[in-house]
């Protein structure tokens, strides 16, 4: 991996988009998982969860700087180490909330929980759910 992208996908805490893969729990509970339709809305999902994400923490980042900088491990993160340029994150921050909020009309979630909530009408009613 070139050394110039590194710092950025480490910015971006690409390493925490596995919790995103939650998205795909009403598929697996609901008997849907091989409904190809379903799933590339899941990972459309999963897509846009994840670049949102990757925003927030950056604007986090941006955010605490200084304070990062004088943290113990947080002065390795690459905004407060500075590996990648303050500029360069808060470049990134629209395009990724544009990318991820522009993702299916916006609405990928929408369009994603809904036929989801409707597999799981289904389905008996679990008493604590």
């Amino acid at each position: 991996m070139p050394e110039r992208i590194r710092p950025v996908l480490n910015a971006m805490r690409v390493r925490h988009w596995s919790k995103n893969l939650l998205v795909f729990l009403p598929l697996i509970t609901g008997h849907e998982i091989t409904n190809l339709g379903l799933l590339s809305l899941g990972a459309v999902a999963f897509i846009t969860m994840s670049l949102a994400a990757s925003a927030g923490y950056l604007i986090n980042d941006l955010h605490d700087v200084e304070a990062d900088r004088r943290h113990p491990t947080k002065r390795f993160r690459p905004l407060a180490a500075g590996t990648i340029p303050a500029s360069v994150a808060r470049g990134m921050v629209p395009v990724l909330l544009v990318v991820s909020v522009g993702s299916r009309g916006g609405g990928c979630q929408a369009c994603f929980w809904s036929p989801c909530c409707r597999t799981l009408r289904r389905r008996p009613r679990i008493p604590w759910f």
